[in-house]
């Protein structure tokens, strides 16, 4: 890997082992928590296949992104490097019930999704302005779901299951992840563009103590690629704990639709199918209430 002076980089196998162990999480911006920080040095770009095969150049495509936030939040003090998270915060965190919202998507979106491919296409580093080339990234195995329900016109809706949190561990580490927020900028026939946030710690697994705590903003852009396929344009500007910004990159990632939409009726032990109704209810749009059958062929509520 080259920086824009086009000197080698070597990376630190600790960080490196991070970032691809969270690239297998929700979203292509955990890669950069792995660009941290030896003490002394800036980040430094990482790896995130080990394959390192060369895929074909892409460019982005970002003509509907709004501009990333200049800072965010600090995040929670118990979230923070040095101190012990409790029991009983974990747990909060993991068990947090997200707010009934929904939003519409594009009927081409619906369905589940299996990323195939992908890479970065540009990455900065915004404490030192410098700018480095040739990342390598891999997407197998990696799954989303899209359309939760249809409403009795025949849109497609999403649960903004928000915050959710998930926990791993990796190298005798957990590793807590939460998505705090995944909410619509824009919908049109053509392509859909959302805004995410997410919050990364590294936790020694039995002090519970938090090693590292970073946040990205993830301005994300899917469009329609072909039949059944789907590509996946990202901006993700990662911030540290007291939100400061450091870094901003770009990427790509193409998906395959692996079935077609089916109605997702539990998350996380909620009654989706529900809530949905609810959700529809309370913002005057009963007239958009399915048919009692519609999708399947026994009722939940």
């Amino acid at each position: 890997m080259l920086n824009s002076d086009g000197a080698k980089l070597v990376l630190p196998i600790s960080v490196r082992g991070l970032a691809l162990l969270l690239l297998s999480g929700p979203c292509l911006a955990v890669l950069f928590i792995g660009l941290v920080n030896l003490p002394g040095a800036g980040l430094s770009p990482v790896l995130a296949a080990e394959s390192k095969i060369k895929l074909q150049m892409q460019k982005p495509q970002f003509d509907s992104l709004a501009a990333h936030s200049k800072t965010v939040k600090p995040v929670p003090t118990f979230l923070r490097g040095g101190l012990k998270i409790t029991d009983a915060e974990l747990e909060s965190m993991l068990s947090v019930e997200p707010a009934n919202d929904w939003f519409k998507i594009p009927s081409w979106l619906a369905g589940k999704w299996k990323y195939y491919e992908g890479e970065v296409l540009s990455f900065q580093d915004l404490r030192t302005g410098s700018k480095f080339s040739e990342f390598f990234v891999s997407h197998e195995d990696t799954t989303r779901d899209w359309g939760y329900q249809r409403d009795g016109a025949g849109a497609y809706w999403q649960f903004q299951d928000s915050p959710s949190s998930v926990q791993t561990r990796k190298d005798q580490k957990i590793i807590l992840y939460t998505r705090n927020k995944n909410e619509p900028l824009s919908l049109t026939e053509d392509e859909l563009v959302c805004r995410m946030f997410y919050t990364y710690s590294t936790l020694e697994p039995v002090t519970l103590k938090v090693l590292k705590t970073y946040q990205s903003e993830n301005i994300v852009v899917f469009r329609k690629a072909g039949d059944d396929e789907i590509r996946r344009d990202m901006s993700s500007k990662i911030f540290d704990e007291d939100g400061v910004p450091l870094s901003l990159s770009t990427s790509y990632s193409l998906a395959r639709r692996m079935t077609p939409f089916s109605p997702i009726n539990s998350v996380r032990g909620l009654n989706t199918k529900a809530l949905f109704r609810k959700f529809l209810i309370a913002h005057g749009m009963k007239d958009l209430l399915p048919a009692p059958g519609q999708d399947e062929d026994f009722e939940i509520w």
